[in-house]
């Protein structure tokens, strides 16, 4: 007894099943290797986080100048102001409190 297919079976194949696999598998690893490689976006980021803590300490500083520049109406008298003015600026942004030679 022989059967015969009526019309064409609707489905999935197994080489299109291997197809897609293997194309989700090469998607996969380009997006793993822009994520984390040398030039990744992860790099990116840290490299940015840096360049902007650094332009935040240079900003404070520039900001603590001018504020010893103004309490010396155009000219720093001592460094003490400076100091000061240094002093005020990194309190207020990282909240320190408390005696820094005592720690």
């Amino acid at each position: 007894m022989k059967f015969k297919r009526e019309g064409k079976e609707s489905g999935i194949t197994l080489m299109a099943l291997i197809v897609t696999i293997i194309v989700l598998l090469i998607l996969a690893g380009i997006s793993i290797s822009m994520l984390a490689g040398d030039n990744g976006i992860i790099q990116k980021a840290t490299e940015a986080a840096e360049v902007t803590e650094t332009a935040t300490i240079k900003e404070q500083i520039q900001l603590a100048v001018l504020d010893a520049l103004t309490e010396g109406l155009g000219k720093i008298t001592s460094t003490e102001s400076l100091d000061n003015s240094l002093q005020n600026y990194v309190e207020k942004e990282y909240n320190l409190t408390g005696d820094p030679e005592n720690g």
